[in-house]
């Protein structure tokens, strides 16, 4: 539990982490999680941060320290989980080559971006 580990956080300060679905470029599926600070007074979109996850591991939805403290100051957080992150099966279609081809998994996280700008966040 949070207050335990970090008591020093305060539970009802955090912002909310959403999950946001998007299409690669190639018709795949993918998700990510969003984490936007408190909205500005004079209604100005927020800087964005891009925290893709290291290796082949995957995001799950829940406290992200690095990302609530940017929130904390101004910033919007996109995590994003593309292919070949643990944790999701492939599609069928999706060959084991295809699943780890490193540019396909950059333009997924470009993908997710567009797809942010696209929908104003």
């Amino acid at each position: 539990m949070l207050p335990d580990s970090m008591p020093w956080i305060k539970e009802n300060e955090m912002r909310p982490m959403q999950v946001v679905h998007y299409q690669a470029r190639d018709g795949l599926k993918l998700q990510g999680y969003l984490t936007l600070p408190v909205p500005a007074p004079d209604g100005a979109k927020p800087p964005l941060v891009v925290m893709p996850h290291g290796a082949l591991d995957s995001r799950r939805l829940g406290f992200d320290v690095v990302a609530q403290f940017l929130a904390s100051r101004g910033y919007a957080v996109f995590q994003p989980n593309y292919r070949g992150s643990s944790g999701f099966s492939a599609p069928v279609s999706l060959s084991e080559a295809a699943q780890f081809d490193f540019r396909a998994m950059h333009n997924d996280v470009t993908d997710g971006v567009r797809m942010l700008i696209a929908h104003q966040w």
